[in-house]
């Protein structure tokens, strides 16, 4: 009988060498770690490109932003401009417009460039701001209602209002109204320039004396006190304008003008030239006074001192119970001191 033998092949080394040993196997494996070498390395290469490119992309835009010179650029003129006419002009050139500041002004229309900061002319980089001042146009105050009212009080009225009196004329054809205004020029709510004259009439009613107010312009504030008086009149508000052609204390203007027809004691109103400004620096500052009731009305008057001296630059009659806007200028360093009834109310400085 005969024996049969059984080979396990995990005991037999030899044929686990003979796949140890097989070519295909070693190929096969070879193949596989090649082929995911390369995969690996392009990946790698991909990541280095991607990552090169966006530094440099990064890179230049930093530098772009922080590091590169604008082109520069001339500024242009744009005062007496209207405001769209100037942002056009400043865009056209890669210049932005910022409005700084609103003024009303005299003589200059709503809307059109008073000055500019850069001056023009001057180089600058793209993207910068041109600051301007811009007008409001004349500031417009309404006329208050004067028919009714005695010469006092119209006076009182249009000097609260920033007006002042003009043409005094009188009449008798309305004796049912005596020693009142009858007939006003503007009429009551029409909105004006600050300043503005208006003329009234009055009924003279029965035994009412006027005098005629002299010309006093061209001649000096300090020559005028002893006409006025002379006249049966006094001197009302003084204001003072910087004038480069009139030398300081020459009366430019006045209220009521030469000729008019007013009443004993009325009181006259001046702008005086406080000369050229040269180089020198003239502050203006807005003052407020609050008037107390209690009596009919109010003595008001503002004193400026400075190097030059001593200056009443507003001296007028006020009703009680109003709130009373006024200005001072000056050069820089002045004392402000505003009287209520002669007494000193209070001392600031330019």
């Amino acid at each position: 009988m005969s024996s049969t033998t059984t080979h396990n092949a995990e005991d037999d080394p030899g044929l686990e060498g003979l796949r140890e040993a097989s070519p295909s196997g070693v190929a096969g494996r070879q193949v596989t770690a090649f082929l995911w070498s390369a995969v690996r390395t392009a990946i790698l290469v991909l990541l280095v490109g991607v990552t090169c490119v966006f530094s440099m992309v990064l890179g230049v835009t930093v530098y772009r932003s922080y590091f590169a010179i604008p082109a520069e650029v001339e500024v242009p003129a744009i005062q007496g401009q209207d405001i769209r006419e100037a942002n056009q002009v400043l865009e056209r050139l890669g210049l932005r417009l910022r409005i700084e500041e609103t003024r009303h002004t005299g003589n200059t229309p709503e809307r059109i460039v008073i000055s500019q900061d850069p001056r023009p002319g001057r180089k600058v980089r793209k993207d910068r701001e041109v600051l301007a001042v811009v007008s409001l146009g004349p500031e417009l105050v309404q006329v208050p209602e004067l028919t009714g009212r005695s010469l006092r009080e119209a006076r009182v009225l249009l000097s609260e209002h920033r007006l002042v009196l003009g043409k005094v004329s009188f009449t008798d054809q309305a004796p049912d109204k005596p020693e009142s205004v009858v007939v006003q020029k503007p009429q009551a709510g029409q909105g004006v320039r600050r300043g503005t004259p208006v003329d009234v009439q009055i009924n003279k009613g029965a035994g009412v004396a006027t005098v005629a107010v002299p010309n006093l312009v061209g001649q000096e504030l300090s020559q005028v006190g002893a006409r006025l008086e002379k006249a049966d009149l006094a001197v009302g508000g003084v204001v003072w304008s910087v004038h480069q052609d009139a030398p300081r204390g020459r009366i430019l203007s006045q209220a009521p003008p030469g000729g008019s027809e007013v009443t004993p004691d009325s009181a006259v109103e001046f702008e005086v030239s406080a000369g050229a400004s040269g180089n020198r620096v003239f502050l203006q500052r807005r003052l407020y006074l609050d008037l107390p009731s209690g009596s009919d009305v109010h003595q008001v008057r503002v004193v400026v001192t400075s190097e030059a001296g001593e200056d009443v630059v507003y001296r007028g009659t006020h009703m009680a119970g109003n709130t009373l806007e006024l200005w001072a200028s000056g050069p820089p360093g002045a004392q402000v001191e505003t009287y209520l009834n002669n007494r000193l109310l209070s001392r600031e400085k330019l």
